[in-house]
């Protein structure tokens, strides 16, 4: 679980060619690298005057203003 939600994986491999603990290790990598490169939640204190002040200055910028 990160802090944007949860993360389904779903992994297939050969049994023939790996194993399930290979398969293990490389799931704790990747859980561990998404963890460090989700962003930090933003605070939500933003209020209505900010949203409306970004929302135009990118409707300006979309439209060369």
């Amino acid at each position: 679980m990160t802090e944007r939600g949860t993360l389904a994986v779903l992994a297939v491999y050969d049994l023939d060619v790996s194993s399930i603990g290979l398969v293990q290790l490389f799931y704790e990598q990747l859980a561990a690298d998404l963890k460090t490169a989700t962003p930090r939640a933003q605070s939500r204190s933003s209020t209505g005057a900010d949203f409306e002040r970004e929302l135009t200055d990118s409707l300006n910028t979309l439209f060369g203003r």
